[in-house]
């Protein structure tokens, strides 16, 4: 090999090795310029390489190295107590190490912090022909906290919005369909006075009179049924939605098909209100926007759940109307957001699917309470499932 030849390997090397120490003082400086904690582990799930945020914990801890060289998995373990949460890592960095599974999370409590909440999140990359993981711990305490107080807001709503409309239901039938009923007794008391021909004309008009209070009448009722329907509170939810869904199908045209299963419990009122309301919610929406001409609705039980099923043979909603992450008062209106905030506030789900075919809504919430009775006075309403 000539000198040239010689110099000219050695540039070529001192060039790649400069490459080398350039791109990992790049990544370095990524990583340190994050302000979660970042560790790298390789296949066998030993730390690599970490951040200054991870550094800055790990010094505290007094981990020799930062844990560079030491089992990820082992280091864990040292700084958190719930051995449920440490077995939950080792399966799930265990899944992500062997490809079973491109990421993994858990939210976890550490020794001595606690009142903090963090969040590990995990995925595999490879470089140069060989895997790694990337593991990041992040405080989402006040993610958390903003999330619970937002929740608590949204329970104080709801229970507000169910307050009021009792009042006012109650206002409607106690005071202003009493008035009304008492001005259709006033009339006929007066039609019945006038006899003569001359006040044939103004019987008349009083006959109108009287049946336009008496629709105003069967309107406020109504209207106070839909706010707080009563039956609800005395015998139970499959009463109330037999009840209702007759009465939807004689307003709207729509018939409506309802099954309810034969041992239906007495659940939490909040529980059998929060349905009550999503099927209300269905309904109109099957009214409003599907076209549809028929409807049915399903209530059982499934283990520690109460199913409520509601779908129709319509149109259907338009398409990524329905997407999760999309789920803003712009793309679905406030209906289904109020319909999933009711749901989630009582430790449920709400799976809205929707095609050209038709739309189902299915709602499940806990019974919660398991040594309930069944009601008994729905059988001779209702059809069973």
């Amino acid at each position: 090999m000539t000198n040239e030849s010689f110099v000219h390997d050695v540039s070529a090397r001192n060039q790649a090795e400069l490459s080398a120490a350039s791109s990992r003082a790049l990544l370095q400086g990524l990583m340190d310029a994050l302000r979660a904690e970042i560790l790298l582990v390789d296949q066998e799930g030993r730390i690599v390489a970490v951040n200054c945020a991870w550094t800055r914990y790990a010094r505290y801890r007094g981990l020799r190295d930062d844990g560079i060289g030491v089992d990820y998995a082992v280091v864990f373990a040292s700084f958190v107590d719930d051995r449920g949460q440490i077995s939950q890592l080792q399966a799930g960095l265990s899944d992500v190490l062997s490809g079973r599974a491109a990421t993994f999370r858990l939210e976890f409590a550490r020794r001595g912090e606690a009142m903090r909440c963090f969040q590990l999140s995990t995925s595999r990359f490879a470089v140069a022909g060989s895997l790694r993981a990337v593991i990041s711990h992040e405080d989402v305490t006040e993610v958390r906290e903003s999330a619970s107080a937002l929740q608590q807001i949204t329970d104080c709503l709801l229970r507000a919005q169910e307050s009021e409309r009792r009042r006012i239901a109650r206002e409607l039938h106690d005071s202003t369909a009493q008035n009304l009923a008492a001005a259709t007794m006033i009339i006929d008391r007066l039609s019945a006075k006038r006899t003569g021909g001359a006040e044939l004309r103004t019987a008349a008009m009083l006959s109108e009179l009287r049946g336009i209070i008496m629709e105003a009448l069967a309107e406020i009722r109504n209207f106070s049924y839909l706010l707080h329907p009563p039956r609800l509170d005395g015998v139970g939810l499959p009463v109330a939605l037999a009840s209702y869904a007759r009465g939807f199908a004689e307003r709207s045209g729509i018939a409506v098909a309802v099954g309810v299963a034969s041992d239906i419990p007495r659940v939490p009122c909040e529980v059998e209100r929060g349905l009550f309301r999503v099927a209300q919610e269905a309904l109109a929406n099957i009214r409003r926007h599907s076209g549809s001409r028929t409807a049915r609705l399903v209530l059982r039980l499934e283990g520690a759940q109460i199913r409520l099923q509601i779908e129709d043979d319509g149109r259907g909603f338009g398409a990524g109307m329905l997407a999760e992450r999309g789920d803003s008062l712009r793309t679905v209106g406030v209906g289904i957001v109020g319909m999933r905030a009711r749901l989630r506030q009582l430790g449920g789900e709400i799976e809205i699917r929707s095609s050209c075919r038709g739309t189902v809504v299915i709602a499940t919430a806990p019974v919660r309470h398991a040594g309930a009775k069944p009601v008994q006075q729905h059988v001779d309403e209702v059809a069973d499932v």
